[in-house]
């Protein structure tokens, strides 16, 4: 059976002990930790010192890791925020759905590619598209839907010029059952070209004459906190709001919110997520 205390000299001697009223008995646990403060018990606790010992170790992650990123040093795998991905967290895997590196991005709002527009639907959860939301890809008349398909469509940016900057279509090709974009689904209506994505034809209360606008157009708002919000004049020759992004409210979109809707700018009037920008960028 072990032993629960150690006799030992009053004074400290470990010489032995031979008179029972000059002693003093001490719990093993505090030998063992006298043992562990010892110069040799520290050894053992070194890393790879002594027989048995402890061994301590990180493993690295990817070079970069730390410039977006959070280093797991017991897998050695970086840890992204939302939107990025890689090994150091350096693809930007929102690009397409942002206008700034600001925008927290949004599904409804990217993008040229009908598998992409899945992922991002499901990267969101839960985002989706409209039947009837027209979109539009960067590209011009002059060279159309070829010409739109042949250049990168890594942003969201509404452009400051889109008659001569955008090709709109009426609806993305998930709902013609095409996987890219084609002549054939060029939008043509001038009621709803160059405007705004919100509106909807068959929807009654989605026919306002509401117009998207350049960031640039709600400069009042710091561009709508440089892109946490789109920018729209919710009515003709009215000064441009910002529409915040789900996450993000006020009139430049600059207070975080924890709420369900999306905010109207400074007219505080909400609308549940969903009913967005709707098509937006495709």
């Amino acid at each position: 059976m072990l032993a629960t205390s150690l006799i030992l000299p009053d004074r400290g001697r470990v010489t032995g002990c031979h008179a029972r009223h000059n002693c003093v008995a001490l719990p093993l646990s505090a030998l063992l930790l006298a043992v562990l403060l010892s110069a040799s018990g520290r050894r053992l606790l070194e890393p790879g010192g002594g027989s048995g010992g402890v061994v301590q170790g990180r493993k690295p992650c990817a070079r970069g890791c730390l410039d977006r990123g959070n280093c797991n040093y017991e897998t050695g795998r970086c840890e992204c925020p939302w939107g990025w991905r890689g090994e150091a967290c350096e693809v930007d895997f929102l690009a397409a759905c942002r206008q700034t590196p600001d925008d927290p991005g949004h599904a409804t709002a990217c993008t040229a590619s009908t598998a992409r527009i899945r992922t991002a639907a499901t990267y969101f959860e839960g985002g989706r598209w409209t039947p009837g939301s027209p979109c539009w890809l960067y590209g011009n008349n002059a060279t159309g839907t070829a010409g739109a398909l042949g250049r990168p469509q890594n942003s969201s940016r509404y452009p400051e010029n889109p008659e001569a900057e955008t090709i709109w279509y009426e609806q993305i090709p998930i709902f013609y059952n095409k996987d890219t974009y084609d002549e054939s689904m060029r939008l043509h209506d001038p009621k709803r070209l160059y405007r705004s994505p919100i509106h909807r034809p068959g929807i009654p209360h989605m026919q306002d004459d509401h117009i998207a606008r350049p960031l640039s157009h709600c400069s009042d708002s710091h561009n709508c906190s440089n892109g946490r919000g789109y920018c729209m004049e919710w009515e003709p020759g009215a000064p441009s709001q910002c529409f915040c992004h789900l996450g993000w409210r006020g009139p430049s979109c600059s207070d975080v919110s924890t709420g369900l809707h999306r905010d109207k700018g400074s007219g505080g009037k909400g609308e549940e997520e969903g009913g967005g920008l709707g098509g937006g960028k495709c």
